[in-house]
């Protein structure tokens, strides 16, 4: 948004502000002058209709009769004056809404990006004749103009959104619906020359390019070119293991998530085997539960781990679904293999119900310290399956005495 016009009655220019809704702009913003690569956006937030604020635009008034026309100062002038090397004369934004000192109608309100409008051609040349009732419809743009210059051929002429940012998302797009055949293209692709759209029976070309639709179908064959449609058909048929194999490997290791199914206490096992939990306090606090009258009896977050920070040798989960950690580090000439989840303090259930949501989880670990010699998860199962019972036994004495303060019950 470049600037934002207002027609009003009253009050005078200088009890008038702007404001505009903000989120994580400007700090993360998309840049003017590249188009960035998946890796650098993929995240990125470009609005929250919920989360955020309404700011106060450091913006320059200018009354003309009744109207105010708002134009905006460089962001980091005054509302962000630590921010460096954007200085945009713009606002992102997803709403904007005018405040008055006093009563004030606002007849209109309109707000303008900094994309301008173009007359640009383009012709429609048709495999067969097209039906009578035509419709052309324009997103970002209109249609100035729809011309029939012979049964299978159409001049077009459309006011066109242009903008050097390779990132606007001022972009015109052309609809055209001729009974059941229907489609949409870019304006802006006619750049590149003509469109051959054969699933419709018609090529967009752009202005200039006097061919009809035979001549670039036989262009299009003497290349050797294959649509997209063509292209995916001659693809072999997707598999599972295919898709797995061929997914890059993430630049950092991620972490593990273990809970119950449904539950809302959540423990984080790091790569490294550090366990971190007690991170979202304010979620529990907002809805109390069982659990929340016991997190002030020690500061969150909390985070542990039972050895120095190692990379994993390896690492997977239990038959590849089931959500039970198995990792392996190897540190001078010492295999350390463990084995971790997360399960009801006061014990699983098979045949019971789904756990409630804020049932009192626990995360179970062990690990094995051997000399270098092949993974026996099964047997460190068994282990943790042999011992559980006795581990969670003492700890829901101690979950009782936490309830009733009484007798401390004895160190084990």
């Amino acid at each position: 948004m470049a600037r934002v016009f207002g027609s009003r009655t009253a009050p005078p220019p200088e009890q008038v502000q702007i404001e505009y809704w903000g989120s994580r702009w400007p700090q993360q913003h998309l840049p003017k002058d590249r188009e960035p690569g998946g890796g650098d956006v993929g995240w990125m937030e470009l609005g929250n209709w919920h989360k955020g604020g309404w700011r106060t635009a450091d913006a320059e008034v200018k009354a003309d009769g009744a109207s105010l026309t708002f134009s905006f100062r460089p962001v980091d002038a005054k509302e962000f004056p630590g921010l460096k090397g954007y200085s945009a004369a713009f606002r992102y934004t997803l709403k904007v809404r005018v405040k008055c000192d006093g009563a004030a109608k606002i007849n209109r309100l309109e707000a303008f990006t900094d994309s301008a409008y173009e007359d640009r051609s383009a012709r429609l040349a048709w495999r067969e004749a097209p039906k009578p009732d035509l419709k052309v419809e324009v997103f970002n743009g209109s249609a100035s103009a729809v011309k029939v210059l012979s049964p299978r051929e159409h001049r077009l002429v459309i006011q066109t959104a242009t903008n050097p940012d390779p990132n606007t998302f001022d972009r015109t797009l052309v609809t055209v619906r001729d009974g059941q055949r229907v489609f949409t293209f870019a304006v802006d692709d006619l750049k590149q020359g003509a469109l051959f759209l054969p699933h419709a029976g018609v090529a967009a070309l752009p202005e200039g390019d006097a061919r009809d639709y035979a001549a670039v179908a036989a262009a299009q064959k003497a290349a050797g070119r294959r649509t997209l449609y063509d292209r995916v058909a001659e693809m072999p048929e997707q598999t599972w293991r295919a898709a797995w194999e061929g997914m890059p490997l993430k630049k950092s290791h991620i972490y593990l998530p273990l809970g119950l199914d449904s539950g809302r206490q959540r423990f984080r096992l790091d790569e490294d085997g550090t366990v971190r939990f007690r991170s979202n306090d304010n979620y529990l606090k907002l809805r109390p539960g069982r659990e929340t009258a016991r997190l002030n009896l020690e500061p969150g977050p909390v985070r542990f781990r039972f050895q120095p920070p190692l990379v994993a040798a390896a690492r997977t989960i239990q038959e590849a679904c089931l959500p039970i950690s198995l990792t392996v580090w190897e540190t001078n000439g010492v295999r350390i293999s463990q084995i971790a989840f997360a399960t009801e303090l006061n014990g699983a259930r098979a045949d019971g119900p789904v756990p409630a949501a804020d049932a009192l989880a626990v995360f179970m670990a062990l690990a094995e310290l051997a000399q270098r010699n092949p993974e026996n998860y099964e047997k460190l199962a068994r282990s943790v399956c042999t011992r559980t019972p006795e581990i969670v036994g003492l700890i829901q004495e101690f979950s009782d005495y936490l309830d009733t303060k009484g007798p401390q019950p004895p160190m084990r």
